[in-house]
């Protein structure tokens, strides 16, 4: 059986994703919506107030499924990834850059997080809630 890999867009304000077994279930004012198995899943995209806890979050990287939280304007808040080769579990630490170039607390660079997201974009089967 040939299983095509979808990506879950929760875009219902309030609406809570997480873990039920193997499956991730979407409730929204805790009435089930959708309830999917997480091998049938790439990824999981975020609109706005979206709750996703933990044990989802959980699932989702021991299954190598991609979360991105977006605003409600579309743009880009924040991507959790799996590793996707190597020594899966193990932490990289890095030495820490020169005191010139670290940032000022609070602050990222938005624009190397958008390029580093638009270059990962394919086609694939959408879930809405």
């Amino acid at each position: 059986m040939e299983v095509m890999l979808n990506t879950l867009y929760v875009t219902t304000a309030g609406a809570y994703v997480h873990r039920d077994g193997s499956t991730l279930k979407v409730e929204v004012e805790k009435v089930e919506r959708l309830r999917v198995p997480i091998h049938h899943l790439e990824s999981v995209v975020a609109f706005n107030q979206v709750l996703v806890s933990p044990g989802a979050m959980s699932l989702m990287v021991e299954h190598g499924v991609a979360l991105t939280y977006l605003s409600y304007t579309g743009r880009l808040v924040a991507r959790v990834d799996a590793p996707v080769s190597g020594k899966s579990g193990h932490l990289h630490r890095f030495p820490p850059a020169p005191p010139a170039m670290k940032p000022s607390p609070g602050t990222i660079s938005e624009r190397s997080i958008e390029e580093s997201s638009t270059s990962r974009r394919s086609s694939m089967a959408i879930w809405t809630c």
